[in-house]
């Protein structure tokens, strides 16, 4: 599972979606599961789930602004015995900002 980290407009849901256009990674199917798109932080834990448990690579792509937010995932990637690792993308907060206001 990787959990992509970074506030709106730093370049996370492009980075996931980098990734599911490649196929696979390490020889897993990739799967992007996405706030946006899913709404709720609930949706995404089970959406997530049935990724890895089909065998997936799961590319969460939320902001996981704190340990807490990230610890829903990094628990369930433990009940699971899967790796799990975060990703951080920065980019300077005018860029953040220009980026998500043009959406």
């Amino acid at each position: 599972m990787l959990l992509l980290v970074g506030l709106p407009g730093a370049g996370k849901s492009t980075v996931a979606k980098e990734l599911v256009g490649r196929g696979t990674c390490a020889g897993l199917d990739v799967t992007r599961v996405c706030q946006d798109v899913l709404k709720k932080r609930e949706a995404c834990i089970r959406a997530a789930h049935n990724v890895v448990r089909a065998g997936g690579l799961a590319v969460v792509d939320r902001t996981h602004y704190d340990g807490e937010q990230r610890g829903h995932f990094v628990k369930l990637a433990a009940r699971m015995g899967c790796p799990v690792a975060a990703l951080t993308l920065t980019a300077p907060a005018a860029v953040c900002g220009a980026r998500a206001s043009s959406r």
